[in-house]
C-alpha cells in the first residue's frame, strides 16, 4: 500500500500538475497548496516541481520562514471567497507541520512548579523547541496578523488543542487582542458571534491548567492596560481569575506579573507609576 501510494504521487507529479503548482501563488489556490503538502509527504521530490508553493530543501523552518511564508497570503487568501465558514482542509495539515505533537507532550509533562522556570531549560533540546518557536511567531506575525486577520479566530481554535501555554503570548498578541476588543465593544460586527466563540472555547481550554490560565490572564490585561473586561462588557478575565484553586497556580501568575513589570521597566528609562 505504500508504495502503491509513493507510485500515484509520482504519477500525479508527472502528468501535469506542475503548471497548477506553477500558477497557485499569482492566481490563489489552496487546494493545490494542500495537494503539494500531501504529495511531499509521500515523495521526497525537488521542491521546483511544486513552484512556488513550498521552499527548496523543503523543511519545516523552510516553509515557516517569514520570507517564504509572505508569498503564501495570496494563496490562503483565495479560500475566503469559497469556502466561509468552514475553514480549509490545508490548515490542520499546516498546523501539524507548524506544532508537532512531541512539543505539547513535553509541556504537559511539566509541572506549573517547573513551569517557573525558562521553558528552554526545561524542554530538551531534540524537540528544537527555539526554532519552533520562532516559526510560530513567524506564522502568527506573516499571515494571521499580517494577512488573514479576519479568519485568525478560526484559525487559532485549530491551533488550541496543541498550543503550547509558553506559545500564548505569540498567539495573543497586541494586535489580536486589539481586534477582540474593536470587536466585542460593539454587537454590529459581523464577526462578533466569531470572537464570543473564540473566548468560549479558550476559556475551556484553560481548564484547570494554571500555566494555561496565567498566559492568557496576562496576554488580555497587558494589551488592554488591564482592562479588558471593561472594554468588551464581558467577564472573561474575572472568571479566568475566580478559577485560580491552587497556592502553585497563584505564585504562577504573581510570578509573571513580576517578570511583565520587571520587563517593562527595564525597557523605558522614563520615571513611571
Amino acid at each position: 500500500m505504500l508504495f502503491m501510494a509513493h507510485l500515484h504521487s509520482e504519477v500525479l507529479l508527472n502528468h501535469g500538475l506542475h503548471e497548477c503548482f506553477e500558477g497557485a501563488i499569482e492566481v490563489g489556490n489552496p487546494d493545490a497548496l494542500l495537494l503539494a503538502l500531501k504529495i511531499r509527504e509521500k515523495v521526497s521530490a525537488d521542491s521546483a516541481r511544486f513552484g512556488k508553493l513550498l521552499p527548496d530543501l523543503f523543511s519545516p523552518n523552510k516553509l515557516f520562514a517569514a520570507h517564504h511564508l509572505a508569498s503564501l497570503p495570496n494563496c490562503l487568501k483565495e479560500e475566503l471567497t469559497f469556502c466561509q465558514p468552514r475553514v480549509h482542509n490545508v490548515w490542520p495539515v499546516l498546523v501539524n507541520i507548524l506544532l508537532p505533537d512531541r512539543v505539547l507532550q513535553a509541556e504537559d509533562a511539566m509541572s506549573v512548579s517547573n513551569s517557573l522556570k525558562k521553558h528552554k531549560k526545561n524542554w530538551k533540546s531534540s524537540f528544537s523547541v527555539e526554532e519552533i518557536a520562532k516559526n510560530f511567531q513567524c506564522f502568527c506575525e506573516v499571515i494571521i496578523e499580517g494577512s488573514l486577520l479576519p479568519l485568525a479566530f478560526d484559525v487559532l481554535l485549530l491551533l488550541l488543542p496543541c498550543l503550547p501555554a509558553s506559545f500564548i503570548p505569540m498567539s495573543l498578541s497586541a494586535k489580536l487582542v486589539q481586534c477582540m476588543i474593536d470587536v466585542l465593544s460593539t454587537k454590529d460586527s459581523w464577526l462578533y458571534k466569531v470572537v464570543q466563540h473564540f473566548l468560549k472555547n479558550l476559556s475551556d481550554w484553560v481548564g484547570n491548567n494554571d500555566a494555561r490560565r496565567v498566559s492568557v490572564i496576562v496576554a488580555l490585561q497587558k494589551h488592554s492596560n488591564g482592562k479588558f473586561d471593561c472594554f468588551t462588557l464581558t467577564k472573561t478575565v474575572k472568571d479566568l481569575m475566580a478559577d485560580f484553586r491552587t497556592e502553585s497556580g497563584c505564585m504562577l501568575f504573581i510570578q509573571n506579573l513580576l517578570n511583565m513589570f520587571g520587563d517593562e521597566s527595564h525597557a523605558s528609562e522614563e520615571p513611571s507609576d
